[in-house]
């Protein structure tokens, strides 16, 4: 899938997210690239005189990102070199207090078209993730060479984040794909959603999310400079492969000073590996010595160390690595940040395999910030196609709730081959969006 795509200019809406191709002179906007937010926007855009406007798909709205893949897959992947017109209709927003009547009128056959608007949303996030590891890459390859470009582009990341994080009231957060985990720059591009989102839930302002920003995405940029043999922690470590590793935290620090951090992001990298009972490196710090953003990076770290490890073998499930961290490494993150943490993702995050009250099984595949304690739910029914299959939530579901975790090893047969149980487990967030459940198959 390309990357941006040409849309009629009479086609543009609020959510798309554009970038004009004109000189700054031509056009009244602070900025060229830009999501569009009011009908004022459309209609100076409409009054440049223009013919198309190129707009990314990945950076757009949720559901406006469903439509476009949709509409540029049935157009040939971009290859008309016409404008893409869409049809009024699949643009028009779907209100939330319609959305029961909808669950109510739908015939059997549009649960399918839910499941594929399901999977145009996925894959959206999946491509979303997928461009930035691409876009961490980059940085590594220009850190050494170019500092200064490496600053741009790692600004560039965190920026449409933040910008996206702070212009929506609600998000959910996605369980994506198995084969994005597997990425160079997927541990960094995880740490860094998982810490902008903490940090938002903790209030943090927009210069402080950009500095947590940053530090999460280039807090390992020092392993480019140790054996990597000595990459990461591993218990079968000599005493001399342990000091290289731990000198990565000071290698990561000196990087992101050449690039010109700020001093607070400097410090948020170096308290990465730090812990509140004094148990971390490189300097055993305690919990006062802590900053906020160095404690959420910290917590961010870990949790995606214990879902995602070298030996896929000791992965945790969400749940599980939730579950360590509030009882087995309660001195080492404050109780707060941890306790904020279960809010932000449930107590069930994304990727946890669950039995329901009623004893069906499930995984969860989302969570809204709004209910994190009512997740969506993939659920395993034999008489439904796996590729129809299509998340429940559970607010959707009067008196079911989640009865345990499960590891994948747990589950029947049967069910471990509907449900896929992710080896790796990835995230990315979106705005909230209601999902179109059809009662009939849920119930």
């Amino acid at each position: 899938m390309t990357q941006s795509l040409f849309i009629d200019i009479q086609d543009v809406c609020i959510g798309m997210y554009i970038q004009l191709d004109i000189g700054w002179l031509r056009h009244p906007f602070p900025i060229s690239s830009f999501r569009i937010s009011s009908q004022e926007q459309i209609q100076a855009l409409q009054s440049l005189g223009i013919r198309s406007i190129r707009c990314f798909p990945a950076k757009s709205d949720a559901e406006i990102s469903a439509v476009l893949l949709s509409i540029a897959i049935a157009d040939g992947e971009g290859t008309n070199l016409q404008p893409l017109r869409i049809p009024s209709a699949m643009l028009m927003p779907v209100r939330a207090e319609e959305v029961g009547a909808q669950f109510q009128q739908q015939e059997p056959g549009e649960g399918l078209a839910s499941a594929r608007t399901e999977r145009a949303a996925l894959q959206v996030c999946n491509q979303r993730f997928t461009v930035a590891a691409d876009g961490y890459r980059k940085v590594l390859d220009e850190v050494v060479r170019a500092p200064e470009q490496a600053l741009q582009t790692s600004l560039r990341l965190v920026g449409d984040y933040i910008t996206e994080l702070l212009d929506s009231s609600q998000t959910t957060i996605r369980l994506l794909s198995e084969s994005v985990g597997e990425r160079q720059g997927a541990h960094p591009i995880n740490v860094t959603v998982l810490s902008l989102l903490l940090g938002k839930a903790q209030g943090l302002d927009a210069a402080s999310l950009m500095d947590l920003g940053l530090a999460a995405l280039l807090h390992d940029v020092g392993k480019l400079d140790i054996d990597p043999r000595c990459a990461e922690n591993l218990p079968s470590l000599t005493d001399a492969q342990r000091q290289s590793y731990e000198a990565h935290v000071g290698a990561s620090v000196a990087y992101a000073q050449r690039m010109g951090l700020s001093a607070r992001a400097l410090t948020t990298i170096a308290q990465h590996h730090e812990a509140a009972d004094g148990s971390g490196f490189p300097l055993h710090l305690l919990q006062e010595d802590l900053t906020v953003e160095g404690q959420i990076l910290a917590l961010t770290n870990c949790y995606d160390k214990l879902c995602n490890p070298v030996g896929l073998a000791s992965a945790m499930t969400p749940h599980e690595a939730l579950s360590v961290l509030f009882a087995q490494r309660r001195g080492g993150f404050a109780r707060e940040f941890v306790e904020l943490f279960v809010r932000v993702l449930g107590v069930y995050p994304p990727g946890s395999v669950v039995q329901l009250s009623d004893e069906r099984y499930g995984m969860v595949v989302a969570v809204d910030s709004a209910q994190p304690l009512k997740p969506h739910v993939l659920l395993y029914q034999a008489e439904v196609a796996q590729d129809n299959a299509q998340p429940v939530a559970l607010s959707q579901l009067p008196g079911v709730v989640i009865k345990r975790s499960l590891r994948p090893a747990q589950l029947p047969r049967e069910v471990l081959d509907y449900l896929l149980p992710r080896k790796r487990v990835c995230y990315f967030f979106e705005r909230a969006v209601p999902l179109m459940v059809q009662q009939g198959e849920a119930l």
